[in-house]
């Protein structure tokens, strides 16, 4: 699972009562900014913050992947927008209280900003559409997230079935992985104490450690 930051000022609205977050896919030259080609990075069961007016308002789970959707009612074209564009269907969950930026923790705010990160050098928002954050900071944020409404967000309950095994075989990898790791460090310790003949090989030393 991921986490994502999306910016999300003059179409949050549109957006989150839609269920949905949308990119273009070009800008009328046909270049692609990082930020919009992220929109093709996201995977069903990710989580992304919405951004607005310098705070966090929603958290959303990403129900799909990105596919092609033309630009949708109601949005105002900025600048040299592409009518052509990605959509990626989310569930948001409104939080009762946005959390402000300038209430997070200063070490989260510096993790936040630099090249291809949400936040300036001020620690205010960029003019761009989607950043990845690391998951540290995801993590962190969602702590914070839930610390102020008060409850676990589980946000990845009843969803599409595509959406739910892919979030479940992901923690399944991870967990195995894990074991995999363990197991071969134990094979090697055991190795290592055959050739040794039970002893430290710098100090002679026949204690063994757990």
């Amino acid at each position: 699972m991921a986490f994502w930051w999306v910016s999300q000022n003059k179409t949050y609205q549109h957006e989150s009562s839609g269920g949905y977050l949308w990119a273009p896919q070009t800008d009328s030259r046909g270049n692609t900014p990082y930020h919009w080609k992220n929109m093709e990075a996201v995977l069903p069961g990710d989580l992304i913050f919405s951004y607005v007016g310098q705070a966090i308002a929603a958290v959303s789970v990403a129900l799909e992947g990105a596919s092609p959707a033309e630009q949708p009612a109601g949005f105002e074209r900025e600048g040299d927008w592409n009518k052509h564009g990605w959509q990626i269907p989310a569930r948001y969950l409104i939080l009762p209280e946005p959390v402000a930026i300038k209430t997070l923790p200063d070490e989260l705010v510096s993790i936040l900003k630099g090249e291809y990160r949400p936040l300036d050098v001020n620690g205010g928002g960029k003019q761009a559409y989607l950043f990845e954050i690391p998951p540290e900071a995801g993590r962190q944020l969602l702590e914070i997230v839930e610390g102020a409404v008060g409850a676990d967000l589980d946000l990845l309950q009843d969803l599409n079935p595509g959406a739910s095994k892919l979030h479940r075989e992901s923690r399944e990898t991870e967990r195995e992985a894990l074991a995999k790791s363990r197991i071969g460090q134990g094979r090697f310790k055991d190795d290592l104490m055959k050739f040794w003949g039970s002893k430290c090989a710098l100090t002679g030393v026949t204690t063994a450690c757990l």
